[in-house]
């Protein structure tokens, strides 16, 4: 279990005072909570891409321990190694460098739909959810610059620059999705259509 604390932003009255953290850092595990109380439980998939180690203030821990199936996807290989070790007889475990998320899901199992999806991969969300078109998570969770809500987009390809939650809310709302909450280092949406849902 880690040890978070609480920065978070809820935008829609559902989400007020939800924020909290088994494992996350700035109260996602709440947040998702909520959402998911909102617009209900159906696949019971996500995808975490960006994973660490499983662990670490990972923000699909705890849908896992609950029995949900995860695609698990992360790069490095020191924690890409104690991802397996840990969690890959339960998961699908990842190792690559993604910049295709559909065609790297679509060797997976994971529903076309899943409740929940995560990119937190330090400077290519913006280009990661762009791209994605094939898999339409119900809630998505994708990591902002926070110190800057105007910071662009960065340059496709590996290296510095990450997109502020002005262009991330910006694709949000062109795939979609109305923007929910925001933490310190995230911005979480839900699907427009599911919010519509009576």
């Amino acid at each position: 279990m880690t040890s978070g604390s609480l920065n978070y932003t809820p935008l829609i009255e559902e989400l007020k005072g939800k924020g909290w953290n088994l494992y996350t850092q700035f109260g996602e595990d709440g947040l998702i909570e909520g959402c998911l109380d909102l617009v209900g439980r159906t696949s019971r998939h996500c995808f975490e891409v960006g994973a660490a180690d499983g662990r670490f203030f990972s923000n699909t821990l705890r849908l896992r321990e609950q029995g949900w199936h995860a695609v698990l996807i992360e790069q490095d290989e020191k924690q890409f190694n104690k991802l397996k070790e840990e969690f890959g007889e339960q998961s699908s475990c990842v190792h690559r460098w993604v910049t295709d998320l559909d065609s790297e899901l679509a060797k997976t199992d994971i529903e076309y739909r899943p409740d929940v999806g995560v990119i937190d991969v330090d400077g290519q969300d913006w280009h990661l959810w762009n791209a994605m078109y094939k898999y339409r998570p119900r809630i998505m969770l994708v990591e902002i610059y926070p110190a800057d809500i105007h910071s662009p987009v960065p340059v496709l390809g590996a290296g510095a620059g990450q997109a502020g939650l002005e262009a991330i809310q910006d694709l949000g709302t062109r795939k979609g999705y109305t923007l929910v909450a925001t933490t310190h280092c995230n911005a979480l949406f839900i699907d427009s259509k599911e919010m519509a849902k009576p």
